[in-house]
């Protein structure tokens, strides 16, 4: 619709609508108009009466305003609405009434005395209203009245009359007003109006061309009739002589018809029968090959630790101290293999229908508390939470399997573990069903570790399955573990499942029915002393898990328990009107750390409870603040019922047997190879394990072995640094040594540098791919020590060191020990003087240049990155027993966070004596 939006008139394509309109318009309305016309003569005429009463005196002037200027005006509108030309000059006219009758108010109420003229402006906006719904008056014409009055009611109020102008302006405002809602309405209804008559038109348009369309096809239709008539008649008999012809052909035909689909419908079915065996035999091979490969791997990787260390184990150099920790080594890669083989073997069986289970009494929580003792040193190390929630409602003892409950158990902890980075591990254990001599329970193991998709999680359970090829190579495994524990938890008569979100972890469920040992009659599980019997006790955990779980061990103990979520709170409730006998406070409270909460309660003063300190043993609490904070023990993490009711038990003076195993010498094993004596091999290497290995094996040799954890990384030493040989993993993280072969050889141009494979996979084609990649020999794991050092004497091939290096003269490292607590230092490694020798030295190489770095954060603002590097400190001065480069580093880190650079450089001074007095120690060690 092409409709001016300003004079509200059809335009453009539609200007021929106008008249229409215009037509249509005056032929509908102009009764109305005359009504209308009518009406304002008599209501005029009605108000001529109300001026005489108003205002006698100026009687004359008021009726010739009325009766000889504005009725004439009317009736002669009025009588020429009759005539054909009416509907050309409608608008003018009906202006010219508005226009005649506004004026004529507006000369009443300037010529009518004060205030009885004012009466005569509420005629005005009945003018102003009367213009506005005025029959048939336009928008355009409307407005223009309004506006005119406006600007004559005005000019006349302040020219001809003595108004003031506080009552102009506010009878402006009326008129303004009213003249603003009458545009608004009369534009609405005008366009509404219009909008409807171009719509009309258009359907009429359109019920016009259809009309038409619709006798032009039954015009057609009637033809085509016709035609089709003739042409039928014509057809009928050809079609009955081609029937006659189809019919002989059918008998002809149809036998063969029925040979061709059968033989058809056997081809398709062969087909497919050879297709489906093509892609189960393909995926077959397929798995087999990866399953072999990855079974090499996995194998041969404990196999290298077990040969490697054994070889190092018989080294009659060594102390007492690292042969113990080579046999241990050595006992954890053997259980490795034996784990792996045993996989192979319980598959095996459960597939040969062998695998049976027993019937024993076991004890459930003794079970639970034995797995995550398993895995202390993956969870500390990984810096987790591992919480152990046991139901209430438990049994103590029951039948069935132990050693396969554990099985399971053991291998969905080991995958959380592995797979899981930051954050918790929870073992989960509750009661479904109970009957008096049975009980079903539900284990579940929960991560918050890397998840899986649904479409991964559908297939997890198959066998040799991961959720890719990476998984493997970046966390180990073979892909069985979850199927058996399917089939041993199938076997009980339960299920497993498993639910799990992409990047937020994991939760395996599993129920197993068994029945309770009713041979041994129950017994309380934790004798209290009568005068523990009414202890309290207060939690400081942040973590809510872990909170709960806390909570319900200790009301089990038959203790009173108080908790709270952090420092703060927990300062408040001590020095509240409630007394506690002990404080159990985690070392990460989400306000402040255990230790410092301990100050606190100390300065606070008041009653002081006993307090555990509840802590992973990887954060290493400083064993002088313990005792100087009145910490009356540490427990470490992941907190087991019985530990903790030990350490309970211990501080209110109640004794704990503890047995501590022995060790006795082993054999010696010497020899150097003078060849690479001094000098520098690059180990490329992610297996920690592996890295231990060959380390400890070239170091034996002279050789200073410096270690990269994957490809990109060698990459970016190689060019830093020149090296005598490089020794390569094959498989690993981010980049493979096969690439990064590539690319050292290729991308840098480095053609010298001896780059040796060193891999677990002893397929057929693994030597000459690893030759063709560019490297120059081939060492297959395990790590046989007299190749390794022969293949490096050939490339090497010297006699005498190439770098220097070697130890500090003792002239250059000063006497003194003050800075270490020697003792405490190597009874928390566990008692190796030379171990714990070692660990200080490599602290003062780590951070030796660091502290140059550190300071140049401070001069530079980057206050931030600096405290970083402080905490870092910290923590590993904390390990050492490093008590006053401890207490430096713990007063610079606060410090840092003021950002007042003169007292940061003051601490990083006081951080720097502390260091050298630490570094001047380590040559009394």
């Amino acid at each position: 619709m092409n409709l001016n939006p300003i004079t509200l008139t059809f335009s453009g394509s539609d200007a021929e609508l106008e008249e229409a309109y215009l037509q249509r318009d005056h032929d509908k309305y102009i009764w109305q108009v005359r009504i209308v016309l009518v009406l304002a003569a008599i209501f005029y005429i009605l108000f001529g009466f109300l001026d005489v009463q108003q205002v006698p005196e100026l009687l004359a002037t008021f009726l010739m305003i009325r009766f000889a200027f504005f009725l004439p005006v009317v009736i002669l509108v009025l009588c020429f609405s009759f005539t054909r030309v009416f509907v050309r000059v409608l608008q003018p006219l009906l202006v010219l009434v508005i226009m005649t009758g506004g004026g004529g108010i507006i000369m009443m109420l300037s010529l009518a005395p004060r205030p009885a003229g004012y009466a005569y402006f509420a005629g005005l906006l009945l003018v102003f209203i009367f213009g506005y719904s005025f029959g048939r008056i336009k928008f355009l014409w409307a407005s223009l009245c309004g506006w005119s009055l406006v600007g004559l009611y005005t000019a006349s109020a302040l020219y001809l009359a003595e108004t003031p102008v506080s009552v102009i302006i506010n009878h402006n405002f009326f008129f303004i007003t009213a003249n603003l809602v009458g545009m608004a309405s009369c534009y609405m209804f005008e366009y509404n109006n219009r909008k409807s008559f171009s719509i009309s038109c258009q359907l009429e348009n359109e019920r016009w061309k259809a009309r038409q369309a619709n006798l032009e096809l039954e015009h057609r239709v009637q033809e085509r009739t016709a035609q089709l008539a003739t042409i039928n008649k014509n057809l009928r008999a050809e079609i009955e002589e081609r029937k006659k012809v189809a019919r002989e052909l059918r008998e002809i035909h149809g036998e063969l018809e029925l040979r061709v689909d059968a033989r058809t419908r056997e081809l398709v079915r062969i087909n497919d029968e050879l297709s489906k065996a093509k892609e189960v035999a393909d995926q077959s091979a397929r798995v087999k090959t990866e399953f072999l490969a990855n079974m090499s791997h996995e194998i041969r990787t404990p196999m290298n630790a077990i040969i490697g260390m054994s070889d190092l184990a018989l080294n009659e150099e060594i102390t007492r101290d690292q042969r113990r920790e080579y046999l241990d080594i050595i006992r954890i890669s053997a259980r490795s293999l034996l784990g792996i083989i045993n996989d192979i073997l319980d598959l095996s069986k459960i597939e040969a229908g062998k695998l049976d289970l027993e019937e024993t009494a076991f004890d459930i929580g003794s079970l639970v508390e034995s797995i995550s003792g398993m895995f202390l040193d993956q969870i500390n190390e990984k810096g987790l939470e591992f919480i152990i929630d046991i139901d209430e409602g438990m049994p103590e003892r029951l039948v069935g399997d132990p050693l396969r409950l554990q099985q399971v158990l053991v291998n969905l902890t080991s995958n959380a573990v592995k797979f899981t980075d930051g954050g918790e591990i929870t073992l989960r254990m509750e009661v479904m069903e109970e009957s008096e001599t049975h009980v079903t329970l539900m284990f579940q193991v929960a991560d918050t570790g890397i998840g899986l998709d649904s479409e991964t999680s559908a297939g997890l359970f198959d066998a040799f399955a991961q959720a890719d090829g990476s998984t493997t190579r970046k966390y180990g495994g073979t892909g069985l573990g979850l199927t058996i524990c399917k089939r041993i938890v199938q076997m009980m008569g339960g299920d497993i499942t498993v639910s799990s979100t992409l990047g937020e972890g994991s939760s395996f469920t599993f129920t197993a029915p068994m029945a309770k040992d009713t041979t041994i009659p129950l017994r309380c599980p934790y004798d209290l002393p009568t005068h523990l019997k009414e202890l309290q006790v207060l939690v400081a955990e942040g973590n809510v898990t872990l909170k709960r779980v806390l909570e319900r061990m200790l009301i089990s103990f038959g203790f009173g328990v108080t908790c709270c979520k952090n420092g703060m709170d927990a300062l408040s409730l001590l020095a509240g009107k409630h007394s506690f006998d002990l404080l159990l406070v985690d070392m990460n409270l989400p306000d402040m750390d255990g230790v410092e909460m301990a100050r606190k309660m100390s300065v606070q003063g008041g009653h002081a409870p006993h307090v555990i300190l509840l802590d992973a043993f990887s954060s290493g609490v400083n064993l002088y603040d313990k005792g100087r904070f009145g910490i009356d023990r540490v427990v470490t993490k992941p907190l087991r019922p019985s530990t903790l009711f030990d350490a309970i038990m211990e501080t209110f003076g109640e004794a704990v047997v503890s047995r501590d195993a022995s060790f006795s010498d082993a054999s010696k094993f010497t020899g150097h190879f003078g060849a690479v004596d001094g000098a520098t091999v690059l180990l490329v290497e992610d297996n920690r394990i592996n890295q231990m290995v060959a380390t400890e094996i070239l170091t034996f040799s002279g050789v200073r072995v410096e270690i990269a954890e994957n490809g990109l990384e060698a990459i970016e030493r190689i060019k830093e640094k020149d090296y005598d040989a490089v020794l390569m993993d094959m498989q690993m993280p981010q980049l493979d040594g096969m690439e990064a072969t590539r690319i050292i050889r290729n991308e840098l141009k480095y053609t010298r540098v001896p780059i040796i494979a060193m891999t677990a996979h002893a397929m057929e084609g693994d030597r000459e791919a690893c030759l063709d990649a560019g490297m120059d020999d081939y060492i297959p794991k395990p790590i046989d020590r007299e190749r390794l050092m022969g293949v490096l004497s050939r490339y090497i091939g010297r006699g005498e060191p190439k770098r220097g290096g070697g130890d500090m003269p003792s002239s250059m490292m000063p006497q003194g020990q003050q800075a270490l607590d020697v003792s405490e230092g190597v009874a928390r490694i566990g008692g190796s003087h030379d171990i714990y020798r070692s660990i200080v030295m490599k602290f003062v190489d780590l951070y030796a240049d660091r502290l140059g770095d550190i300071r140049g954060m401070v001069h530079t603002g980057d206050f931030t990155q600096a405290a970083y590097e402080v905490h870092a400190i910290k923590g590993a001065s904390s390990n050492i027993s490093a008590n006053g480069l401890f207490a430096s580093a713990r007063e610079l880190e606060s410090i840092l966070k003021t950002g007042l650079e003169a007292e940061c450089l003051k601490g990083m001074d006081d951080l720097e004596e502390a260091f050298v007095g630490v570094r001047n120690a380590v040559s009394g060690l």
